[in-house]
C-alpha cells in the first residue's frame, strides 16, 4: 500500500515539482556527496562487507546486484536531491546513479562536487555528464573524523587543534580575488612539494619537530600545524584509527601530500568565486551529509532485517520528506523558526488528492489486486470447491467438518473467568454488604 501511494502520479508529480524548484533556485551548483554503510547491514540475501556472515544465511543476490552503501547528495543550501542505495562509492557507480536519477538540466547546473575521496578518474567520469563541472573538493572535516576514530569518537585537544587548522580551507577573504589561489585542480600535474615542505611532512611521521617550535606554531595557527600536532599530541597520533588499521600520523602524512593539498585548496578556489549570500548556507565539505546519515541511522535503528525493495522504498520516502522540509523552510519562510518536523506537518496539511481523485485511485488499484484477479478468474471453481469441502474432509478424517462462520455465530460462547456475565455491579473489596432494614 505504501509503495502504491508513493509511486502514484500525485506523489511523482510532487517529487518532480520539488526538484524543479531546486533547479530554479540554483540548488545544484554545489553538491556534497557521501555514503554510509551501516544502513545496509540488515539487508538479507547478500554477502556483508568484510566477510562476516551467518553460516545459515543463504545468498540469493548476485555480487553485482548487492547494495553496500547508501549515497546521499545535498545541494548548496542543504536540500537532499539524492538518496541512492548503490554497490559502492566508486566513480563508475556514482556516474550511473547521477545519470539515472537526475535530469540533464540538473546535471548541467553542477559546478562543484565535494567528496571525501576525490580523484582524477572521478573528475573525468563526472565531467562527461556534467558539462559545467569546474572542480572536485576534498572534505576538510573528514581528516578530523578519522583522527577522532582513534580516540573513541571523542573530542580531544589534538582534534580541536586539527579542526582549527582545517577550518582555514572554508574561510574566505573579500580582499583576496579568486586568482590568488590559482586554477582549479583536476587531478593532473599537482605542484610538487618543496624541500622544506617534504621535511615538514617527514616530521609528521617521526614527530621530530622541537616542542617549543611546535607550541608556537599552534598558538599562531601557522600552515606547519600538522607537524606541530604530530609532536605536541604524540600519544594521540600514535593510536590506530578505526578504518584500515592505520596510525593517525599516517593519515596526517597522507593529507600533506601534494595531490591531497590541491584537492583541499579547491575549497578556497571555489568559495572565493561565490557571493556572501551563497556562502552563508554552504556546508563544509560533506559535513551536512554526515548529519543526514546520523538521522537516517536513527530511523533504521530498530530494524534487524530488511529486503532490498524495502530499503529502496524507504530511501525514496526519506528523500521526498527531506525535500519537502528544506524547500518549504527555505523558499516559503514562516514568521518564526520552526523544527523540521513542524514544517513538515504544516506542509502535509495540503491534500494531494481530492475526494474524487482518491476514490478513482483506490478503484484503479483494486482492479490490480491479486485477490481480485483470483476471484474474477476462478469464481465457479471456488463455489464448486466450497460445496465439495464438507464431503472431502469427511472422507479424509472420518469426522464432521468444522462448522462454517454462519454456524459459529449461533453457538453459545464459552465462558471463562474473564467473560462471565455480570448480574450485578462489581463489589469493591472492603465494602460490606448493607443489611436490609428490619
Amino acid at each position: 500500500m505504501v509503495e502504491d501511494i508513493f509511486s502514484s502520479r500525485a506523489c511523482q508529480k510532487l517529487d518532480h515539482q520539488l526538484l524543479f524548484e531546486c533547479m530554479k533556485h540554483d540548488e545544484l551548483t554545489y553538491l556534497s556527496v557521501d555514503g554510509t554503510v551501516k544502513c545496509t547491514m540488515p539487508l538479507l540475501g547478500q554477502k556483508r562487507p568484510g566477510g562476516k556472515n551467518r553460516q545459515s544465511e543463504p545468498f540469493f543476490i548476485n555480487a553485482t546486484d548487492a547494495i553496500h552503501t547508501v549515497v546521499t547528495v545535498r545541494g548548496r543550501s542543504g536540500a537532499v536531491v539524492g538518496f541512492w542505495p548503490l554497490l559502492s562509492e566508486k566513480a563508475e557507480h556514482l556516474q550511473e546513479a547521477f545519470l539515472h536519477n537526475l535530469p540533464q538540466a540538473a546535471l548541467a547546473q553542477v559546478q562543484c562536487v565535494a567528496t571525501d575521496a576525490p580523484s582524477s578518474l572521478m573528475f573525468s567520469r563526472l565531467r562527461s555528464i556534467m558539462p559545467n563541472l569546474q572542480c572536485l573538493c576534498l572534505d576538510p572535516v573528514h581528516l578530523a573524523i578519522k583522527y577522532e576514530y582513534a580516540t573513541g569518537r571523542g573530542r580531544t585537544k589534538g582534534s580541536a587543534s586539527l579542526r582549527a587548522c582545517l577550518g582555514k580551507f572554508n574561510s574566505t577573504d573579500s580582499t583576496v580575488t579568486a586568482n590568488r589561489w590559482g586554477a582549479f585542480f583536476t587531478g593532473q600535474r599537482a605542484t610538487p612539494l618543496s624541500a622544506r615542505e617534504r621535511t615538514l611532512r617527514d616530521q609528521i611521521l617521526s614527530g621530530g619537530m622541537s616542542a617549543s617550535k611546535a607550541s608556537s606554531i599552534l598558538q599562531q595557527a601557522e600552515a606547519k600545524a600538522l607537524a606541530a600536532i604530530s609532536k605536541i599530541f604524540r600519544n594521540e597520533v600514535e593510536r590506530k584509527g578505526e578504518k584500515k588499521g592505520k596510525f593517525v600520523f599516517q593519515h596526517l602524512a597522507y593529507a600533506a601530500e601534494a595531490e591531497r593539498l590541491e584537492w583541499l585548496l579547491n575549497n578556497l578556489r571555489f568559495r572565493s568565486t561565490q557571493p556572501s549570500a551563497v556562502l552563508s548556507l554552504l556546508s563544509s565539505g560533506a559535513t551536512s551529509n554526515e548529519a543526514l546519515h546520523a538521522e537516517m541511522r536513527s530511523w533504521l535503528r530498530q530494524i534487524q532485517s530488511m529486503h532490498q525493495s524495502s530499503l529502496l522504498l524507504k530511501c525514496s520516502v526519506f528523500r521526498l520528506r527531506k525535500l519537502l522540509e528544506d524547500n518549504t523552510a527555505l523558499h516559503r519562510p514562516t514568521a518564526r523558526q520552526m523544527t523540521p518536523g513542524h514544517v513538515l506537518a504544516r506542509r502535509l496539511g495540503q491534500n494531494l488528492w481530492s475526494t474524487r481523485a482518491w476514490q478513482q485511485f483506490a478503484k484503479e488499484k483494486a482492479q490490480h489486486l491479486p485477490l481480485k484477479r483470483l476471484r474474477d478468474q476462478h469464481t465457479a471453481a471456488r463455489r464448486k470447491l466450497i460445496l465439495q469441502r464438507a464431503g472431502i474432509i469427511r472422507r479424509l478424517t472420518g469426522k464432521q467438518p468444522q462448522p462454517l462462520l454462519a454456524d459459529r455465530r449461533c453457538r453459545v460462547k464459552k465462558r471463562t473467568a474473564f467473560t462471565l456475565l455480570r448480574t450485578a455491579g462489581i463489589i469493591r473489596q472492603g465494602v460490606a454488604k448493607r443489611r436490609a432494614p428490619s
